[in-house]
């Protein structure tokens, strides 16, 4: 019984550290490009904003680095792994006995009750690191949309600084969530 339980902490915690380790490199990863992107974005010549949307450029500021962000950090195979997980332990339990599967969903209303309290934490950091964002998509609409201006003014690195300040803040929320969701993760 006590290497059972050995086992199933010693899993625990490697789950926490993949969990972590991924959701802070996805993290990382998103941060460098945004950082790169944007600051390649205003170096560039007047007339790459000529010949481009500010619509445009804060899609590939935006969505299209989330999109990176979520693939880079594992979250798609980790769902898929979670499923065939659950079910096949359920038929393997259900196989070598029935009443056991009945005290294991005995778990289920604590079980319920972590993931409601996770969810709560989740929505709010998804929130302050939403609000981040649409915080550096405005930086970043605001430099586009008067490129000529802050270009005049020599303010492109000023620009960059402002928007980097923010990228650092929405870094630092996306490595909490990612403990976070790495904790909750570990302990389920």
């Amino acid at each position: 019984m006590i290497r059972y339980l050995i086992i199933y902490i010693a899993y625990a915690v490697f789950l926490f550290v993949r969990g972590t380790l991924n959701g802070i490199i996805g993290e990382k990863i998103a941060y460098k490009m945004r950082q790169d992107v944007f600051s390649s974005f205003c170096l560039n010549d007047i007339s790459f904003f000529d010949s481009r949307k500010t619509g445009e450029l804060m899609s590939r500021l935006g969505s299209d680095i989330s999109t990176i962000r979520w693939a880079s950090s594992g979250n798609a195979s980790i769902l898929l792994r979670n499923i065939l997980l659950l079910l096949g332990s359920f038929v393997l339990l259900f196989k070598i006995s029935w009443k056991l599967t009945l005290v294991l969903l005995s778990i289920v209303p604590i079980y319920t009750i972590l993931t409601i309290l996770f969810g709560k934490l989740n929505k709010k950091l998804a929130k302050r690191y939403q609000d981040m964002l649409a915080n550096n998509s405005v930086i970043a609409e605001e430099c586009f949309s008067n490129i000529r201006t802050v270009k005049s003014f020599g303010s492109e690195y000023k620009e960059i600084n402002l928007y980097n300040f923010y990228n650092d803040k929405i870094y630092r929320i996306g490595k909490t969530k990612a403990i976070a969701d790495s904790s909750y993760f570990s302990m389920t």
